[in-house]
C-alpha cells in the first residue's frame, strides 16, 4: 500500500489486532512485525505467518 501522507498499517487475525511482539493465547504463537524502508523511501510492513 502506498500513500501520501504515509498510512498506518494494522494487522488483524480473527478480529484481534496483532501488535509487534504480541503473544496469542491459542498455540502460544508470538508475532514479530518487521517495519523497514526500501531504498526509494517506501515503508514496508511484513508479518510472516507459518504453521
Amino acid at each position: 500500500m502506498e500513500a501520501i501522507p504515509n498510512v498506518q498499517i494494522e494487522w488483524e487475525w480473527r478480529g484481534r489486532t496483532i501488535r509487534n511482539m504480541s503473544l496469542m493465547t491459542f498455540g502460544r504463537q508470538m508475532y514479530l512485525i518487521r517495519e523497514s524502508y526500501s531504498p526509494s523511501g517506501v515503508m514496508m510492513s511484513l508479518l510472516p505467518v507459518g504453521d
